[in-house]
């Protein structure tokens, strides 16, 4: 299956939009799914282990270097994260990408004691908006009828 496919797929089934999925794994793996970074993070979406532990039993998946297993695991975390940011009135898709980044935690207590998006570290606002922009930028590419870099990323 090619991972467009496998990114609309899974996005539709978990209520995301397929090209923040998919830029997001060009992000963090550069849609390598045998990816392993200093964290020891796994596969396309770079899972921590200890994310891994918890989400694959929940979504029924074995294996963290299968794409589809890896990037099932980073929607149903991402879902769950948002669901977090919800419960205290910020939805924002900037807020899910900086906490699956950063951790939930960091932007909890952030935002609880009032703290605002220019608090959140540089890097990580970058990583938020970096994804956002590219995805933004392949939505307009296929309006127009262009192919994308991203297009080209996520489709092989």
């Amino acid at each position: 299956m090619a991972y467009e496919e496998l990114f609309k797929k899974i996005a539709a089934e978990y209520g995301l939009d397929w090209h923040l999925l998919a830029e997001q794994a060009y992000r963090e793996s550069r849609c390598d799914p045998l990816a392993v970074g200093a964290a020891s993070d796994m596969g396309l979406m770079q899972v921590l282990p200890t994310t891994w532990d918890e989400w694959a039993p929940k979504v029924g998946v074995f294996d963290p270097f299968d794409p589809e297993s890896n990037v099932r695991v980073g929607a149903a975390y991402q879902v769950w994260i948002r669901e977090q940011l919800v419960k205290i009135g910020r939805p924002e898709y900037y807020w899910v990408l900086a906490a699956y980044n950063w951790g939930i935690g960091n932007v909890l207590r952030l935002l609880k004691s009032g703290g605002t998006w220019g608090q959140v570290p540089k890097e990580r606002q970058d990583y938020a908006n970096d994804i956002i922009l590219a995805a933004e930028i392949n939505v307009l590419a296929a309006e127009l009828g262009a192919d994308s870099e991203v297009d080209a990323r996520v489709t092989r």
